[in-house]
């Protein structure tokens, strides 16, 4: 695929970052609108008001593009112009696109393609980090629910707020600490898994960074 054609092809994805994927010029462009062609998907971007509805990452604040064994997901790290690393996940419809998106950083954006396998502790890193917020948000939960249960509780003000205290009054304090229980397994599980057997990794990496 030419250079001119690639920074014309709009790739289908999901994720919660958007819904297409462009290369552009000097960045990585998601769309969280359905495009089917480019002139659509430029048209869009152009919009006064579309900045909500889009996610631009600069190739120069690209610090790593990885994609796990077993996993659909293609994990683009980044910094932001301020220095925040943030990292945005996505898995392209089409399973060959992965491999134009490889080429294309490896070939015109100079990026070094490296295999890795994950030490066991670097594997469940991110399980750990879900399982505290787990046991946090069903710890703060459980005291609410008990609070609406004796009636000295203070309902909040705000749509998502009264939607938070409605969800924890119908499941109530033993309904929060089985909902914790099955998320805080299902995490355990998994990093059990990931432990015993920790996978392998693409990674591809600027080679100027």
């Amino acid at each position: 695929m030419s250079q001119l054609s690639m920074h014309q092809k709009v790739f289908s994805i999901s994720g919660s970052n958007g819904c297409s994927l462009l290369i552009g010029d000097n960045a990585l462009m998601f769309s969280k609108v359905k495009h089917e062609s480019y002139s659509d998907f430029n048209e869009a971007w152009k919009k006064k008001f579309a900045w909500f509805k889009r996610v631009e990452i600069k190739f120069d604040k690209i610090k790593a593009i990885i994609k796990e064994e077993n996993d659909d997901d293609v994990v683009v790290k980044y910094k932001t112009f301020v220095g925040l690393p943030l990292d945005v996940a996505f898995s392209f419809e089409d399973k060959n696109d992965l491999e134009i998106l490889s080429n294309y950083f490896i070939t015109n954006r100079y990026y070094q393609k490296t295999f890795e396998r994950l030490s066991p502790i670097r594997a469940i890193r991110d399980y750990l980090i879900g399982l505290f917020v787990v046991f946090i948000a069903t710890y703060y939960c459980y005291f609410v629910a008990v609070d609406m249960k004796n009636g000295v509780y203070v309902k909040s003000h705000g749509s998502k707020a009264r939607a938070f205290d409605f969800l924890v009054e119908l499941i109530g304090d033993k309904g929060v600490i089985a909902l914790g229980i099955l998320f805080a397994s299902y995490l355990i599980y998994n990093m059990w898994i990931r432990f015993k057997n920790p996978p392998n990794r693409i990674v591809l990496l600027p080679i100027y960074r």
